[in-house]
């Protein structure tokens, strides 16, 4: 997959707002809330400062979840699990603003970012 920086094609959200590097991404993620799965979608697109997951069911805004998505460094595939913030929603998903991720995570987020050889799993459609 290449790396692409991602635009402004989501509603509610303005270059001018956005403090972080953003990189278009296809994987796989599940949402939390209350202890069980609410929600999965996919992200498709990832910063330092959170993610947009694509998916029908969505939360509003200012709820909190426990996302879970794959990240593969070489060979090694990381589960990332950030604590997440609906900062907006549409019909078609949400945009997620990490509160809270452990330093191996944010280490892999960066990398990723900074397109470092850091990969999302091809296992999302169409790949």
């Amino acid at each position: 997959m290449g790396r692409t920086l991602a635009t402004d094609s989501f509603p509610h959200t303005r270059r001018d707002r956005r403090a972080n590097l953003r990189v278009s991404i296809r994987v796989r993620v599940k949402l939390f809330k209350g202890g069980g799965l609410a929600v999965s979608g996919w992200a498709r697109n990832i910063s330092l400062g959170g993610l947009f997951v694509e998916t029908e069911q969505t939360f509003p805004a200012g709820s909190e979840c426990l996302l879970e998505f794959p990240i593969r460094d070489g060979r090694r595939i990381h589960t990332l699990k950030p604590l997440a913030r609906v900062a907006w929603s549409t019909g078609n998903g949400m945009g997620l603003e990490f509160l809270k991720m452990n330093e191996e995570a944010r280490d892999v987020v960066h990398r990723l970012v900074e397109g470092d050889g850091i990969l999302a799993p091809p296992d999302a459609p169409g790949s």
